[in-house]
């Protein structure tokens, strides 16, 4: 044994470098749950639009994949505000595979209640107004950010996949493919709840005006 370091110094320091992970991942697994929690009780209640669901395989296994009008990058680069953070977003010089996720953040406005204030309007979608590469302050009480990671070929807000009972997917399921064999193809909308942060978590599905708690 180093004459430097005697026996126990040692002891010590392996115990902490056993100690620390541990604890940081029982941080990262009491963190994830509050910070949902938190959302839930103080967020406020959005409705998203998704893209088309396919009406033949919605489910795979327990879940569902979703994506929504905001997840398109097509979508996004009209909004006001985009020309102004896509450098920061799509760093030159940068492999896509090498790329991190960046965050930003999109404001989604309740046209309805511009129209109808005070009016309560069932599944009325919230409308994407304007991106941040910063999550924006003292908005409007009519908006809220949503915070998203950008990875040039991915955009993600983490409300992408759902978790259902076997016999709760299985009516779903039913219910999805009878509302999407006629003509009109109805969207599924998904409410959600966001909390001053940007974080989001999933409320309930909305389809052709029925609520669906998750």
């Amino acid at each position: 044994m180093n004459r430097f370091f005697p026996k126990k110094t040692w002891q010590r320091r392996g115990l902490w470098a056993i100690a620390l992970p541990l604890a940081l991942q029982t941080l990262l697994i009491v963190v994830v749950p509050l910070q949902a929690a938190f959302t839930t009780l103080v967020g406020t209640n959005v409705i998203l639009r998704t893209v088309p669901v396919d009406p033949y395989d919605p489910f795979r296994g327990y879940y569902t994949t979703l994506q929504y009008d905001i997840s398109q990058r097509g979508v996004l680069s009209t909004l006001e505000g985009w020309e102004a953070i896509q450098p920061s977003l799509e760093p030159s010089g940068v492999t896509k595979l090498l790329r991190p996720g960046k965050s930003f953040y999109v404001v989604m406005s309740d046209e309805a209640e511009l129209e109808s204030p005070g009016a309560t309007i069932r599944n009325a979608p919230w409308v994407p107004v304007q991106v941040f590469r910063d999550r924006p302050r003292n908005l409007p009480a009519h908006q809220i950010a949503l915070k998203g990671t950008y990875r040039s070929d991915r955009i993600v807000y983490g409300l992408e996949r759902y978790y259902l009972p076997e016999a709760e997917r299985l009516d779903l399921e039913q219910r999805i493919r009878e509302a999407q064999t006629g003509e009109a193809q109805p969207r599924l909308f998904v409410e959600v709840r966001i909390g001053p942060l940007g974080n989001a978590v999933p409320i309930a599905l909305w389809l052709r005006g029925d609520r669906i708690e998750f």
